[in-house]
């Protein structure tokens, strides 16, 4: 009989743990679908998301078996530049814009390929560093394997234009090229231009007060959801075949 009573107190008592991991098991999964399905409806109305997708091939993740977003090609948004670099602002917007159109004229129909691909810049700059966060394009640190030395800054392209750039984009396999200039003051309005480039230092020091930071973000996000819903303002930047520039 106390055997009995045992083996009935053991088989309830496995009975209840069964049920408790049926109910949080069928929790967790309804945390995760909910979570799936904001994820998704979060994703419909992220502008930096619906800016449009930068896809590329990586022969350094095929190498090593990690997946892709989609068999070999991996999908890139505005939203990830802004994970990478921390900040999203009209010249990262515009830029995101400008390197797809530059690479959508260096492989057409075909899906870039990091790996093969080398970015010259004027100077140091953000959408150098986007740039090489896209292609895989480094100096001589990070992806050695296939990539070191696919980055450089060059001054001789210096534009000789103030608040200018110049950047070079090739193709190692072709040797197809295509240049950049980038004009930053043109980004903003003459009068919101004239406000950040007084007062950047000061806000990225913390040195500015309460009001000039609030206005500061004001007028940044302003323009970034107009170059998001409207398109990068008119002669931001010129693309033009290249030939006769030569790597370092």
């Amino acid at each position: 009989m106390k055997k009995y009573l045992l083996l009935l107190s053991v088989t309830l008592v496995l009975a209840s743990c069964s049920s408790n991991n049926n109910s949080s098991n069928k929790t967790e999964q309804a945390v995760s679908d909910t979570a799936k399905q904001n994820l998704s409806e979060n994703n419909v109305n992220d502008i930096y998301d619906n800016f449009g997708i930068i896809k590329v091939k990586d022969p350094l993740a095929t190498h090593i078996g990690y997946p892709a977003d989609s068999a070999d090609v991996f999908f890139i948004s505005l939203r990830d530049v802004g994970k990478f670099h921390g900040k999203v602002c009209p010249g990262i917007a515009t830029g995101f814009k400008m390197i797809k159109d530059v690479l959508d004229s260096l492989y057409g129909d075909e899906i870039p390929v990091r790996g093969n691909i080398k970015v010259a810049c004027s100077r140091g700059s953000d959408l150098l560093d986007v740039a090489g966060y896209i292609t895989g394009a480094r100096n001589n640190i990070g992806r050695g394997e296939i990539n070191r030395g696919d980055l450089v800054i060059d001054t001789t392209l210096n534009p000789h234009i103030p608040y200018s750039f110049t950047m070079i984009f090739s193709r190692k396999d072709l040797g197809k090229m295509y240049k950049v200039v980038f004009h930053k003051d043109r980004l903003l309005t003459p009068e919101d231009r004239k406000f950040i480039f007084s007062v950047d230092k000061e806000v990225f020091y913390n040195h500015a007060d309460s009001a000039t930071q609030a206005k500061f973000k004001e007028i940044v996000q302003k323009e970034v959801k107009r170059t998001l819903t409207e398109g990068p303002r008119k002669g931001v930047y010129e693309i033009t075949r290249c030939k006769d520039y030569k790597f370092k």
